[in-house]
């Protein structure tokens, strides 16, 4: 009998098995063998029945019986009641165990594991990749014996789960490819004839006739160029596409071992060579320089696999794999520098869209190719000067990023292009304001530091910089400038020199001061390196334009104003009464520079007076305040606040003057 704290959960158990659709006759034979009342030896009477997916209400009871089984004291429940679900189901019960938790019982069977395991991978995998072989090895705890000893069983499964563990075992066995041991050869046969066989297999579901001369001229280790041809993975269904990775990426594991599985992989890429790139690139065992990692020793796979120069170079830059660009570059110069040429980059990422699962547009294309410049720049300087700044740099693609489809997109294209001034486009500001939160200005963010790179034409940059001021956009510091515009004196005066040559409007330089001001981080010394080149570029615009400039300031972000005040405090006699009229500024940093500047006029007293008998509370505090730090040096304000005290109603201001009058004042002021 059972132990009582198993009872409870054998009995949940038969519950969810028979809402599975477990006869009951098959419901009563489990609760004896999760009871122990019988062994192993009744497993074989199960009727078999494949799993689907089941539903919620099932799913969660598993989930509650999965965190009951956890526990140590019924871990041989769990093994128990695996076992039972493999019986009935076999790979498919992998839809009963979303949470992994057999995996974790080393005293599950591996082998029924690995079925389980695989079973999900090929039904669920479009293709494999390196992650699934690390997750096996984990399972077999990273000792390929382990492997070896369950390869029967998972040929009685299915042969090709057999294959995947030789695939597995050759590759951590012979890491450096060589002669394959004679205790292997039986081995390395064996895997070549699975294989094989299964692309025999699946040659003759594609209709290809000669699939038998196919696989025999394979079998001899020769070229089966000319019995295939290409197929359109379009016009297959996706059980199809996944056998075909599957055989593809089996094959390419050894096929340094196996003249075979080279010749396999050969005849997959005359089927389809862009699917066999997508196939090949991220199927690997072991570490990422392992001899079966193709991004590191790829660079001649173009000659070993009989894959087209030009849609290699074109899938590496893709991909971004620099040393196989660098042996390519190398051995095809001509052919990478026509990839270079936008329309032929084009026209091979268009052979590749539905093989590798993406959509080909500009951003794509463009990609690839500051990818193909950046290895050629590295590689052979002297070549990249003479092929690159010849090329013409896609002015529309940037454009394209930076304008949304709005009334007057024309017109900002139009300004781009360098036909128009920037004046011309204030009128309809707000219309280009869309946010800026969008992929387009994150791509842009990205691509202009390229064309930076490789084109170098500043006054176009130039033109982007001040659109994104217009569209109000809030990253300048980052994302505008190669690197941090407040790192140093010299790069804001740039900056503001740039905007001036483009003939920018202090309304807009004021704007693009206060989004400075917000990448600061509140770092005191970026605050006062950009206060200070702020200064002088808008005591420029003051002095040349009194009354715009007041305006300005009046109308601008709160950082623009608090510079404004600040700019104006420099001649506090000349602009007192536009000094006085930000009182009623509630903002903190206008606020700060406002009490700065009474502090240091005393001979504005009489104005101070009066602002204590406004009737809103924060102008009153300004007064109060000032008068605070006043009186550290005159105590006649003392007796005047104190009498202020007795009369104010604020609560806020009667604890700053009780607090104020207690002890000394020091001039700061915390809004």
């Amino acid at each position: 009998m059972p132990a009582k704290s198993n009872t409870k959960l054998i009995m949940k158990i038969i519950e969810v098995l028979d809402k599975l659709g477990i006869s009951q006759h098959d419901c009563i034979l489990a609760e004896k063998y999760l009871s122990a009342e019988v062994g192993d030896e009744i497993l074989d009477e199960f009727e078999r029945m494949g799993f689907v997916e089941p539903v919620f209400q099932v799913n969660y009871e598993l989930y509650e019986i999965n965190k009951q089984v956890e526990k140590i004291r019924k871990r041989a429940v769990c093994v128990r009641f695996f076992n039972i679900i493999y019986a009935i189901g076999h790979g498919s019960c992998y839809h009963l165990d979303s949470y992994g938790l057999y995996d974790d019982v080393e005293e599950c069977a591996l082998y029924k594991r690995l079925i389980v395991f695989l079973t999900k991978q090929i039904e669920r995998s479009a293709y494999w990749d390196h992650n699934v072989y690390d997750l096996l090895m984990d399972r077999a705890q990273y000792n390929i014996r382990n492997l070896i000893e369950v390869v029967p069983f998972l040929k009685a499964e299915s042969e090709f789960y057999g294959a995947v563990v030789l695939a597995i075992y050759f590759c951590e066995k012979y890491e450096n490819a060589g002669e394959v041991a004679a205790e292997d050869t039986a081995l390395i046969t064996e895997y070549d004839n699975i294989v094989l066989g299964g692309f025999d297999a699946w040659l003759a579901k594609q209709g290809i006739t000669e699939h038998r001369e196919v696989v025999t001229t394979l079998r001899e280790q020769k070229t089966a160029e000319g019995l295939l041809h290409r197929i359109e993975f379009t016009n297959i269904n996706e059980e199809d596409k996944k056998q075909f990775s599957f055989i593809c990426s089996l094959a390419y594991l050894n096929f340094q071992l196996s003249d075979g599985m080279l010749a396999l992989v050969q005849g997959c890429v005359v089927v389809n060579q862009e699917m066999v790139l997508r196939v090949l690139d991220g199927v690997y065992i072991g570490a990422r320089g392992c001899r079966t990692n193709m991004a590191v020793h790829g660079g001649d796979y173009d000659e070993v696999f009989h894959i087209d120069p030009a849609l290699y170079i074109c899938w590496a830059a893709y991909k971004k794999y620099n040393q196989i660009l660098m042996r390519q570059l190398e051995k095809h110069q001509k052919i990478y520098l026509q990839m270079m040429n936008r329309d032929e980059c084009q026209r091979q990422l268009s052979i590749c869209r539905r093989a590798w699962g993406y959509v080909t547009d500009s951003y794509i294309t463009e990609y690839v190719l500051d990818t193909l410049k950046d290895v050629l720049l590295e590689v052979n300087p002297s070549l990249y000067q003479q092929q690159v700044r010849n090329l013409m740099p896609n002015y529309e693609f940037i454009i394209g990023l930076l304008v949304s489809p709005t009334p007057h997109a024309e017109l900002a294209k139009e300004y781009l292009r360098g036909n128009c001034k920037v004046s011309e486009l204030y009128p309809y500001s707000e219309e280009f304001d869309d946010g800026c939160a969008n992929r387009a200005l994150e791509m842009y963010s990205f691509r202009i530091k390229k064309f930076r790179q490789h084109c170098g034409d500043e006054a176009f940059i130039n033109r982007c910089r001040m659109f994104l001021i217009l569209k109000k956009f809030r990253r300048l510091d980052h994302e505008i400038e190669d690197c941090s515009l407040l790192k140093n004196d010299a790069n804001i005066k740039r900056f503001f020199e740039n905007l001036a040559k483009e003939q920018l409007d202090a309304a807009h330089q004021l704007q693009a001061f206060s989004f400075l001001y917000n990448e600061s981080d509140d770092d005191d010394s970026k605050i006062e390196r950009l206060f200070h080149c702020g200064e002088k570029v808008f005591s420029k615009f003051l002095e040349e334009n009194r009354e715009e400039t007041l305006k300005v300031f009046s109308e601008a972000y709160e950082q623009g104003r608090s510079l404004g005040v600040h700019i104006l405090g420099k001649a506090p006699q000349t602009y007192k009464k536009e000094i006085l009229s930000y009182v009623n500024d509630t903002a903190p940093l206008v606020m700060n520079e406002v009490y700065h500047i009474l502090c240091e006029r005393k001979d504005w007293e009489a104005d101070v007076m009066t602002l204590l008998k406004a009737k809103k509370v924060s102008v009153r505090e300004l007064a109060m305040r000032v008068l605070l730090e006043w009186k550290e040096e005159d105590e006649k304000y003392s007796q005047l606040l104190y009498q202020m005290l007795q009369k104010e109603k604020s609560a806020r201001l009667v604890r700053l003057l009780e607090s104020g009058l207690k002890r000394n004042n020091n001039c700061q002021i915390f809004w």
